[in-house]
């Protein structure tokens, strides 16, 4: 917002925006009427919970005890293992075909590096 000061026929401006709306002030007392606290209430009646039993305080906590899952972590670990057992065998036909190419050449063309 710029704090411009301007007139014109509508009268004098305080301040408008880029846009040349003007800029809303609060009254210097404020308004009559007040958004409510937030934390005026924390002490409600309403918000009083009585604590829960030793009985369903130890069922929560074994509910929580159980390993964590889902469906999209199963869909992940699913399509790892896909992944892993296509590279293995895909490993695997390379080697083989080397080994079969290898096989057809002379010891006397063979060149170890090693």
């Amino acid at each position: 917002a710029c704090f411009a000061e301007a007139g014109g026929r509508f009268g004098p401006r305080l301040g408008c925006d880029a846009g040349g709306e003007r800029i809303s002030f609060l009254p210097v007392g404020g308004f009559e009427r007040d958004l409510p606290s937030d934390t005026d209430d924390d002490e409600c009646e309403e918000f009083q919970l009585p604590p829960p039993s030793d009985e369903s305080y130890e069922a929560a906590m074994r509910a929580l005890s159980a390993p964590l899952t889902c469906e999209r972590w199963r869909k992940e670990r699913a399509a790892e293992e896909r992944l892993q057992n296509l590279c293995q065998s895909n490993n695997k036909a390379v080697r083989e075909r080397l080994i079969e190419i290898n096989q057809d050449l002379d010891y006397r063309n063979k060149l170890y590096l090693g």
